[in-house]
């Protein structure tokens, strides 16, 4: 359950019924989509726009919007090149870059763009005053209007509607892998800003430090991906009932890709096994094959090696291909973890140490 604390006098709601102690005076049941509980001096509202996730909303007596908590099935986490953020569900990612020290990612609704990130490496932090002041001047000559500055610690940023349309655009900085990022919100024209709901999402945003393990998680598409912080992003597609992501460090040792796929009716007509054996590249050879199962999952797996080995092969050690499949039992999707690395003669044969999850009954790993 939700609780929200705003001197409502110990007032829960859990999804959208609702238990007062004290202090109500009446309740309309979603009249025209909402949902609201007056107390004698605060009304708490819960809300279904369309453009973006509900929310329950506290309205003081002096009118002021305070957002308590979004419901957080209805916000999706998004991890990109180690930047993690929430946002609503059915904002999707239009636009991206692949490039670790400088890029950025759009997304939208299926009305407008409504949210922007960009990242860069830097030196260290900036003079945000100086920083935002000059933003302001540069916003004043291509006649942004209503311009004002905002503040969200550690986020600085201004307000202004550009074509009518209200954006506030926010940036902070932060040292564990000295990122200076900025966010834009772009809201809809006949829609003002929700200060609270900005708040709510870069109090959500997130870079952690190298951890111990030197992985780096990326989660997008409904890809929950774990790789290697010298690996890079190559590759990513993206279309219906499809999607794959392929890294590699930055001297091609190592590939690994990470794949979801749907809609599994109109295409996989023969069994797991032998698909993920149709899925071999060229010019390998199987190894070994074998079955696991976790969490309820089964996964098929199959290691191979180069057939003809060239230069390369006798320099860094022969190519290895390693892969593994399965079907989630609750998002009916299959999953495919495959790396192509070369290993060492005297190296043991290992089966891929799997970094990819699907649901959360199933932890990455077999």
């Amino acid at each position: 359950p939700l609780i929200i604390c705003a001197n409502l006098r110990n007032l829960r709601i859990k999804n959208v019924c609702y238990q007062s102690v004290t202090g109500y005076q009446n309740v309309d049941h979603r009249r025209q989509g909402l949902l609201e509980i007056r107390c004698p001096n605060a009304k708490v509202a819960f809300s279904f726009p369309g453009t973006f996730a509900a929310g329950f909303f506290v309205h003081n007596s002096a009118k002021q919007l305070a957002l308590c908590e979004y419901t957080r099935s209805l916000l999706e986490s998004w991890a990109w090149n180690g930047i993690h953020l929430n946002l609503p569900d059915d904002w999707e990612m239009i636009q991206f870059s692949k490039d670790s020290r400088s890029g950025r990612c759009a997304f939208a609704d299926r009305y407008q763009l409504r949210f922007e990130l960009n990242w860069a490496v830097v030196d260290g932090p900036p003079d945000f005053a100086r920083m935002v002041s000059d933003y302001k001047a540069k916003l004043a000559a291509e006649e942004v209007t209503d311009l004002r500055s905002v503040q969200h610690a550690p986020w600085y940023g201004v307000f202004g509607r550009e074509n009518k349309l209200p954006i506030s655009r926010y940036g902070a900085f932060f040292p564990a892998r000295s990122l200076l990022l900025e966010i834009v919100f772009l809201w809809p024209e006949k829609q003002k800003a929700n200060n609270a709901f900005e708040g709510y999402v870069m109090d959500g945003v997130r870079v952690p430090a190298q951890n111990d393990s030197a992985l780096r998680q990326w989660r997008a598409f409904g890809i929950d991906a774990t790789v290697p912080e010298d690996h890079e992003l190559v590759e990513c597609k993206v279309h219906t009932a499809y999607a794959e992501m392929l890294f590699a460090d930055q001297k091609e040792r190592c590939q690994e890709s990470f794949l979801r796929r749907g809609m599994l009716s109109e295409w996989l007509d023969q069994p797991l096994q032998e698909w993920l054996e149709s899925q071999l590249p060229q010019g390998y050879t199987v190894i070994t094959r074998r079955q696991s199962t976790h969490a309820g999952h089964e996964c098929w797996l199959l290691e191979a090696r180069i057939t003809r080995p060239v230069l390369k092969d006798w320099l860094w050690g022969t190519r290895h291909y390693q892969a593994c499949a399965w079907i989630c039992s609750k998002d009916k999707r299959l999953h495919m973890f495959s790396r192509i690395a070369h290993q060492s003669r005297k190296a043991p044969a290992a089966l891929p140490d799997i970094r990819m999850a699907c649901c959360p009954d199933h932890q990455r790993g077999f």
